[in-house]
């Protein structure tokens, strides 16, 4: 059964500067909520080129560092361009070779924005999204669809898919928090484009019933060889349930036990992401999770586990306090955890952490989060992941594995410069971001590092 229900919108004219002066608050159309909502670009395309690096020898390369153990043991060469700060870019490719990559950037502006390279990641065009072409004009200024484009500074941890007959997917979660209307609760939209970014067709809602929140994980969409596509979307409780959960662990000092208040479902759509039905659940305490289908044909999940609620330096606090918590069964949460599917991701087994051996503890450090996965022809995986802890060396980090990520090789790939904050920084290449990769026909690797850089690299 379809559970989703298509907002009845095709491409509209964006309104004209005398109906976008004042938001529904009264904000003007320069101020902060109203912005986005006064400004109108061109359709054209804004070329992105190679520009000098920040580490490297020459403009357009920059020098990746391995290490082992903390040990720098050599570099690899990378070439570098620019692209726009965003918290994350999931990426994708067309059978005809032209790479797409969609994500909001972090303030100011808070932009939807599309890359598209025809030249295999090598420069980039940019288009930002104008939410008006979908902005129904005989809505009440109340209701809540209004506040889907009056709010779009809310927009955030978009997801992105490309199918194989070339439809761009593009998913944008409305935040609730911030719109300012009791009872209003979040939501979650796909749009979808055949013509390369020029026109899109809905948005999309997509059902969350019977759970009160939704949101999508910045990560990618996965197509199957029989043409339907996965999804993985985060459903549980709403945002003020949630703070009061968390309210509730830290003044008991005891993980959370009971029910996940948030997990992460594979959604499914078998008409090119118009509508998504049957939903399949991933291990508890889930989320930010990316699939990845392997040569073999096999489905592999990289996900951020999670399974309690106090922030990293809390976690470190109560450690220190308590070591007896260690011995309670107290797991500090935030890393990467991989899954198996060998039935095209109806049920999942092997929940395990990242590590070097079979069934050995996990190489990740605590904060080291949101994994995304990408194969080489000849099965060689490698696994991306946002390093957020300590602050000051915050970066993106790359692990590879022979064996179909059962274990992982202690060599670490330094794909961005320590420093900067999380999920941004004011020097590009440097800190974390949400990274996502594609790898071309020759095992080039182009990833996205959500730190304003884009990377062409190799093992």
């Amino acid at each position: 059964m379809k559970i989703n229900d298509a907002i009845d919108r095709s491409t509209r004219e964006s309104p004209g500067p005398a109906a976008l002066k004042t938001n529904r608050r009264g904000f003007l159309a320069t101020g902060f909520g109203g912005w986005l909502a006064g400004t109108t670009l061109s359709s054209g395309w804004k070329p992105l080129r190679a520009q000098e690096s920040l580490t490297g020898p020459a403009p357009g390369q920059t020098q990746i560092a391995v290490t082992v153990n903390g040990e720098r043991i050599r570099t690899v060469p990378a070439q570098l361009v620019e692209v726009p700060f965003g918290r994350g870019a999931p990426m994708g490719r067309t059978r005809d070779g032209v790479l797409y990559a969609g994500f909001s950037t972090e303030g100011p502006g808070l932009e939807s924005i599309l890359l598209a390279s025809g030249d295999e990641g090598r420069t980039w065009r940019r288009k930002r999204l104008d939410w008006w072409q979908f902005f129904d004009q005989a809505l009440p200024r109340d209701s809540a669809r209004w506040l889907f484009f009056d709010n779009r500074w809310a927009l955030r941890s978009d997801s992105f898919g490309v199918l194989r007959d070339g439809t761009l997917l593009w998913a944008f979660r409305q935040a609730a928090e911030g719109c300012e209307v009791g009872g209003l609760e979040a939501e979650c939209y796909v749009i979808r484009s055949q013509d390369g970014g020029r026109s899109w067709q809905g948005p999309f809602r997509v059902d969350k019933a019977p759970f009160p929140s939704i949101g999508n994980s910045s990560n990618r969409m996965t197509q199957l060889t029989d043409g339907t596509v996965l999804w993985p979307q985060r459903l549980g409780a709403t945002s003020t349930r949630q703070k009061k959960i968390r309210q509730a662990a830290e003044t008991s000092l005891q993980p959370w036990t009971e029910t996940p208040y948030t997990a992460t479902w594979v959604l499914r759509s078998t008409d090119g992401g118009r509508s998504w039905g049957e939903r399949t659940p991933l291990p508890d305490w889930s989320a930010e999770t990316t699939l990845l289908r392997l040569h073999s044909g096999r489905l592999i999940a990289a996900i951020r586990y999670q399974p309690t609620f106090w922030s990293a330096e809390m976690m470190e606090q109560q450690l220190r306090a308590r070591p007896s918590l260690h011995e309670d069964g107290f797991q500090p949460s935030k890393r990467v955890y991989l899954a198996d599917s060998e039935d095209a991701g109806q049920t999942w087994t092997r929940f395990r952490p990242v590590s070097r051996t079979l069934n050995g503890p996990t190489d990740l450090a605590l904060g080291q989060a949101h994994g995304e996965l990408s194969q080489l022809s000849d099965g060689t995986l490698i696994l991306t992941t946002d390093h957020r802890y300590p602050r000051h060396e915050a970066q993106v980090l790359a692990r590879i594995s022979h064996d179909e990520g059962r274990t992982w090789s202690e060599e670490v790939y330094h794909l961005t410069r320590a420093g900067g904050t999380v999920l941004g920084s004011s020097i590009k290449g440097s800190g974390t971001g949400y990274a996502s990769s594609v790898v071309l026909e020759d095992d080039t690797i182009v990833t996205m590092t959500g730190a304003g850089t884009c990377l062409r690299w190799r093992i």
